[in-house]
């Protein structure tokens, strides 16, 4: 049995071939022991797990592919694919390979991936070294720089307040006063202080959900993603649920890696991903967000507004 082995999770929706493209980076730089989770989130052709499925299969490695009622014992082969009937968003959509990571013995970490994730280095020995030395870790995140090279902001945050979230809707995601892009700028850390890209390691709030490490049992113990969410605020979410637990993200930016773009969001009906945000920020505020009576009051009337405007929009013209 491989001992200390890290299951990377990749959750791929109609990107089958940037999951293909982010496994054989991984594979071209990685000395880590890995096994593969892939699941396919009920992509719209299902040509897409075949191809990953074909992909596995002429790997030379050890595979199986799995469906959403199999029952997980014992150990994992290198690759495996849990081929998804329904599109059950980001949360569940991982859970499901969380189900099967939990259940392996020789796993005991979990690295979170988009598909959409390029290894350019071998960043996981130097994750589990930062890991094992620093007692309070929770999440772990490296540098992530963007396909040109920049720095991508968002894998290094502070936590949004209350009421800058509430703020956020209230102005219907339009920048009065530049207010919006001000709270927005005061969260990412490395934006206000680029210089900490030239540290070891430095704490975060929110880590990049494209990219993140953690120990098995530590993600096991706070439940793994809350289900309750489709899209967004997941990360925020796991802040709140490892802060219980007096737990410390970091971002190391000594090792780094490139994300290509929002490969399964890019091609989305923007309504829908409105409602996904709403929805998420709602169940955000209401379980995690221990928000005041006044400000209770405020999400309650901007989310109304939102549900009106959606009534509107949504209801068919009379011709």
């Amino acid at each position: 049995m491989t001992r200390d082995c890290t299951a990377i999770l990749i959750l791929t929706y109609n990107t089958s071939n940037d999951t293909i493209q982010c496994i054989r980076s991984i594979e071209a730089c990685n000395s880590a022991p890995v096994k593969y989770i892939v699941v396919d989130n009920g992509s719209r052709d299902k040509a897409e797990a075949e191809k990953l499925d074909d992909f596995f299969s002429r790997s030379g490695r050890s595979y199986r592919r799995w469906s959403d009622s199999d029952t997980p014992e014992g150990e994992l082969p290198h690759f495996s694919l849990l081929a998804s009937q329904s599109n059950d968003g980001y949360a569940r959509g991982n859970n499901k390979g969380l189900r099967l990571a939990f259940a392996d013995p020789a796993v005991s970490q979990i690295l979170v991936l988009n598909s959409d994730i390029l290894f350019t280095e071998d960043m996981i020995p130097t994750l589990l070294g930062f890991q094992k030395k620093t007692a309070d870790c929770g999440l772990l995140t490296p540098l992530v720089v963007s396909r040109n090279g920049t720095v991508d902001h968002c894998c290094a945050r502070r936590i949004p307040t209350n009421r800058e979230i509430i703020r956020l809707f209230g102005y219907f995601n339009r920048d009065y006063h530049h207010r919006l892009s001000q709270a927005e700028k005061r969260q990412k850390i490395l934006l206000n202080k680029p210089e900490l890209t030239q540290q070891p390691s430095f704490p975060v709030d929110v880590p990049s959900g494209a990219c993140m490490l953690i120990e098995k049992d530590l993600f096991r113990q706070i439940g793994g993603f809350d289900p309750d969410t489709f899209l967004y605020y997941e990360e925020n979410i796991l802040y709140q649920k490892l802060r219980v637990l007096s737990r410390t993200n970091y971002c190391v930016p000594s090792v780094r890696c490139t994300h290509l773009g929002a490969g399964s969001t890019q091609n989305q009906n923007s309504r829908f991903l409105q409602r996904c945000n709403l929805e998420s920020a709602d169940h955000y505020l209401s379980k995690y967000g221990k928000m005041t009576i006044p400000q209770r009051l405020a999400w309650f009337l901007v989310k109304g507004l939102w549900l009106l405007k959606f009534r509107i929009t949504d209801t068919p013209k009379k011709s």
